[in-house]
This record gives C-alpha cells, structure tokens and sequence, in this order.
C-alpha cells in the first residue's frame, strides 16, 4: 500500500519561510507632475492610431490645453498602451505628416 508523502516540517529551532505576498499590478503611473496618469477607459480601442488619439486628448483634456509634456518615453508609452514601440512611431509620424499633432520627443500639440 503507497504511503502518502508528509509534509516536509523544519527541524527544530528554524522557521518555515513566510509566504511571499501577491504582487499586485499598478494600473497607474505616477506623473513627472506629481498626478497620476491613468489608462484610457475606452477597452474597445484596437489600433494603434485609436489607442493613441484616446490617449493624447484624455491628457489634452485632462490638463486643459492642446500643448502639454507625457510622463512617458517612447518605450515607456508604448508600453502603456500595450503596442510595439515601431508602431508606435510609424503612427505618430504619419499622424504629424497629416497635420493632426506635433511633437519632439515627449512634448505634444495636437491640431485638432
């Protein structure tokens, strides 16, 4: 008959190691302002373009102006918004070449 194997018990004097805890995702990041920066609400957004745009006027109107700076890198902000850092880059450049925003490096204005 198998024997059923037994709890492994620490020999005297030690302690059983305490669980780790859960580590527990952040949704938000804190800003270079002190604020913090939240995902766009909207789930249904799929394309990079649609993630971005949500995104950028959340901040415009959030901070109240069509001008601002994003706590973020490209890396990072693509990151945040779950695409590839190239894409990321090919939409913005096309979406300046259009004319609906202008940026150097994390300074926006958008033209809409």
């Amino acid at each position: 008959m198998p024997v059923a194997a037994e709890k492994a018990v620490p020999a005297t004097g030690e302690e059983a190691a305490p669980a780790k805890p859960k580590r527990m995702r952040r949704t938000a990041k804190p800003a270079a302002d002190g604020e913090e920066v939240t995902k766009p609400k909207r789930r249904t957004t799929r394309t990079t373009r649609a993630k971005l745009m949500s995104y950028l006027s959340a901040e415009a109107q959030r901070r109240g102006a069509v001008e601002f700076d994003i706590p973020f890198s490209r890396q990072q902000l693509a990151d945040f918004l779950a695409v590839e850092r190239s894409g990321l880059s090919l939409e913005l450049g096309k979406m300046k070449k259009e004319g609906l925003l202008d940026y150097h490096k994390e300074h926006f204005v958008l033209n809409i």
